[in-house]
């Protein structure tokens, strides 16, 4: 099942809908009615908070199968943070955040990585996605999870925006 809805200036959740459905009407009202109760941190743009849209899949079965899948996301993410983090120079003062969508689609032991969405600079975004590639996660996500797509928001908090290491 797929929510879509708007994260306020404020962290909360404004007109939430069902992108895509459960099959059961019950269970679909239920979500839209938890989500309305979800909190967030808004995205800021200038320093200041910004509406922004946003999805969240909600997956039902096995919840051991669940916590593989999410673990093996997470490292994957760990991976791509680490590798980023070690090719750019840190601000010391706190600065404007950005953030980068990072898109994994499994197929049959075949995974694509787009980024769908970032406010960093062109050098950030491909970074990202040469790190996802690098990851020596990536391969054994790709055993847990045979099909389907995982979006991972990433923040970078005082990454200076064109310093890369030499």
């Amino acid at each position: 099942m797929l929510l879509g809805f708007t994260i306020g200036t404020d962290g909360t959740v404004k007109a939430p809908e069902v992108l895509d459905s459960s099959g059961f009407a019950d269970l679909d009202w239920q979500a839209l009615e938890c989500a309305r109760n979800f909190h967030y941190r808004p995205a800021t743009l200038n320093g200041k908070p910004v509406e922004s849209p946003w999805r969240v899949e909600l997956r039902m079965g096995d919840p051991t199968v669940v916590s593989e899948e999410r673990r093996a996301v997470g490292d994957v993410a760990r991976d791509v943070r680490t590798c980023v983090l070690a090719a750019y120079v840190v601000r010391k003062e706190p600065g404007d955040m950005e953030w980068t969508d990072l898109k994994l689609t499994f197929r049959s032991g075949h995974v694509e990585v787009t980024v769908p969405f970032s406010t960093g600079s062109e050098a950030l975004t491909r970074k990202v996605v040469e790190c996802a590639h690098t990851s020596p996660a990536l391969a054994s996500a790709a055993t847990v999870i045979h099909y389907g797509s995982k979006i991972m928001s990433m923040n970078w908090t005082n990454i200076s925006r064109f310093a890369t290491k030499p």
